[in-house]
């Protein structure tokens, strides 16, 4: 960004749509968020592909304004699902937008689905069909 006058203006644009495809990208995330909270209510748009399991209940707690979610089903057998499965039913939206990739039939895959069918019909309230 050019000056302070355009960080100002496009800092909370740059962080209206996350996505995270990456431990690495989701531990700067976190980081970030738990320096500067302010920076949590600017997130709009969030996705979350690869599978990425960490500790995402400090940014779903950090971020109540996202609208649209998009999540990605794949989740490799060597992964754990257990902090995106905490962190999904702290979260409201009114958009949900799931993907799934063939060759991802695992139990870390069958507990993430079955985590996101349970907020589905109980938790996430606000969805818009």
């Amino acid at each position: 960004i050019v000056c302070k006058q355009w960080y100002r203006i496009g800092l909370p644009l740059f962080y209206e749509s996350v996505i995270l495809r990456t431990i690495t990208q989701s531990n700067a995330l976190r980081t970030t968020l738990a320096r500067k909270p302010k920076m949590g209510l600017w997130i709009r748009r969030l996705r979350i592909d690869g599978g990425i399991c960490g500790k995402l209940e400090n940014i779903t707690t950090a971020a109540p304004n996202i609208a649209v979610f998009h999540l990605s089903l794949g989740v490799a057998s060597s992964q754990n699902p257990g902090g995106l499965c905490r962190a999904l039913p702290l979260m409201q939206f009114s958009e949900l937008y799931l993907h799934t990739f063939n060759g991802h039939d695992n139990r870390a895959s069958r507990t993430l689905r079955a985590t996101v069918l349970r907020c589905i019909s109980t938790t996430w309230t606000r969805l818009v069909s």
